[in-house]
């Protein structure tokens, strides 16, 4: 019996693989497609002076099926969240709702990248919530802060830059 359950451990442990299933490249780390669908407007947001939030948000989805996250916002400071998802889930809806439970923002009808951005004059608790409205699948987001200036600088993160914009 510890015999096998040495091998099980052995076996998991040796398991290098990311959560997409892909494997690694020779010599490097493992493929992660959803990472690199949000590099290119994470370096965009940078860019513009939107400070990245250590907390991002992973997971799995089925259609209809929705995870809430908790988050703690800054009074005059803009929340943007921004996500990814795998091919299958064709519709991420992103919302997001005070601690009294009112709706304060939404992004639906994004397709696979939404966009949310909101400015709060209170600080506290605020819930966000990470829907697939279509198809099921694996989605990342990443969150950021900025003053209520930039809100407005979101709209071209994951297609080609406009003339003149970094």
């Amino acid at each position: 019996m510890r015999l096998a359950t040495v091998l099980l451990l052995s076996a998991l442990g040796a398991c290098t693989s990311a959560a997409t299933g892909q494997d690694a490249p020779d010599g490097g780390r493992p493929v992660d497609p959803l990472a690199d669908r949000l590099e290119g407007a994470d370096t965009r947001l940078r860019t513009r002076g939107y400070t990245a939030v250590e907390r991002a948000f992973r997971g799995f989805l089925i259609e209809g099926k929705a995870e809430v996250h908790s988050l703690k916002l800054r009074a005059g400071r803009c929340a943007t969240a921004i996500g990814a998802t795998s091919d299958a889930l064709t519709e991420l809806e992103l919302l997001l709702y005070d601690g009294g439970g009112s709706e304060v923002a939404r992004a639906v009808g994004a397709g696979p990248h939404p966009v949310l951005t909101y400015c709060t004059s209170r600080a506290g608790a605020h819930y966000f919530v990470v829907r697939a409205a279509r198809g099921n699948g694996l989605y990342s987001t990443r969150l950021y802060d900025s003053p209520p200036g930039l809100a407005g600088a979101t709209t071209d993160l994951f297609g080609p830059p406009a003339r003149g914009s970094p």
